[in-house]
């Protein structure tokens, strides 16, 4: 990876914890792939929601004062794309429909625009983003080597925005209360593991997670509080910038969980003073239903990858996963090892781990 693309990708983590960085980093997004600007519309089919890098922003406004979005007709193109990532507006519509569209002949080309991408992002909850880049029109259309290098990129903004809105707003306790709300024990750690804020969910499983002296938290399992030592060390010196899972054996009468580090990145540590990281409890027994779009908004998987995924969540075999979807054992394998490549897994036990986290309660 370069050094500007990783760059560019800790600029977008730390926008999930620093909201007001969004339009910059909407702009250094649109910068590196040879875009002029772009912007997030964010709804939740009741409330809108538009974030946008500086330079758009006129256009934007005279764009919604115009009534031109009642008229925008891409988006329900994008929709019915169902795209895994970014689609071009020439990927959407044939050139004879861009010449006699109003939106493009009379808003987008009069402006020196409509050469965009855009894609759609669905998160666990209600809302869906769509994010969109415009090019100037005397540049033209994106190459496909652009396109590909923003797929690349398209499952850390979808991660991004996700820890968004757990962060928005600005304090680390209620960040921690937001995740208690679905079902999500949570804690913030500072340095030497000092326990800044912990929710109701976490406090719960005092069997498993304990602050000991000078507020620390511990695992009572000595392997796995061993882990969590290791990785804060990690996290405090910045040698690393990874999410760490740590599986913790089940205790008393709390079953086993999965303990999600994630590190705050860049300056967003000063969001939340002291604090290191975010750590989460993924809970192993636990009914949970995926969704396919979530699924596909944070990994970008495939209706097939998604559907495989789900069966190995629910914990059949690979075999069983082959004869329930009605599909050889070949692409099963074919199958799991794309999800391995998007989802960063290492193995099916990790993938389970990490996609049970993602889950609702299912309590059917």
């Amino acid at each position: 990876m370069s050094t500007e693309l990783s760059s560019l990708l800790a600029q977008i983590y730390e926008a999930a914890v620093i909201p007001e960085k969004w339009p910059t980093v909407i702009l250094s997004v649109a910068e590196h792939f040879d875009f002029w600007g772009g912007w997030f519309f964010a709804t939740d089919h009741v409330h809108h929601e538009w974030i946008m890098s500086d330079n758009v922003k006129p256009a934007v406004m005279e764009f919604l004062s115009g009534g031109w979005a009642a008229r925008d007709e891409r988006l329900g193109r994008l929709l019915a794309a169902a795209p895994n990532g970014f689609f071009r507006d020439q990927d959407l519509f044939t050139e004879t429909e861009i010449n006699s569209m109003p939106l493009y002949q009379e808003f987008l080309f009069p402006r020196g625009f409509g050469f965009g991408a855009a894609t759609i992002i669905e998160t666990p909850g209600a809302n869906r983003i769509v994010l969109a880049l415009e090019r100037r029109f005397e540049a033209g259309p994106a190459d496909p080597q652009a396109l590909a290098m923003l797929d690349i990129v398209r499952p850390h903004i979808a991660r991004a925005i996700m820890l968004t809105s757990y962060t928005l707003s600005n304090n680390a306790q209620i960040a921690v209360e937001a995740l208690d709300a679905v079902a999500t024990p949570a804690a913030v750690l500072g340095a030497d593991r000092k326990v800044i804020a912990i929710n109701i969910g976490l406090e719960a499983l005092k069997s498993q997670f304990k602050a000991g002296a000078l507020g620390r938290m511990n695992l009572a399992d000595r392997s796995a509080n061993a882990q969590l030592i290791q990785a804060m060390s990690e996290v405090t010196t910045d040698s690393g910038s990874s999410v760490r899972s740590i599986a913790v054996p089940g205790r008393d009468a709390e079953p086993a969980c999965v303990a999600h580090v994630i590190p705050f990145r860049g300056r967003s540590r000063e969001i939340f003073t002291g604090s290191q990281a975010l750590l989460v409890v993924s809970q192993q027994d636990r009914k949970v239903a995926l969704n396919d779009a979530v699924l596909k908004g944070l990994y970008d998987l495939t209706p097939s990858e998604a559907a495989l995924a789900k069966q190995l969540v629910a914990g059949r075999s690979l075999e069983e996963a082959a004869s329930g979807l009605g599909v050889s054992k070949e692409t099963v394998r074919s199958h799991l090892k794309n999800v391995f490549i998007k989802s960063g897994a290492r193995s099916q036990t990790e993938l389970v781990r990490r996609l049970s986290g993602l889950g609702t309660p299912n309590y059917v």
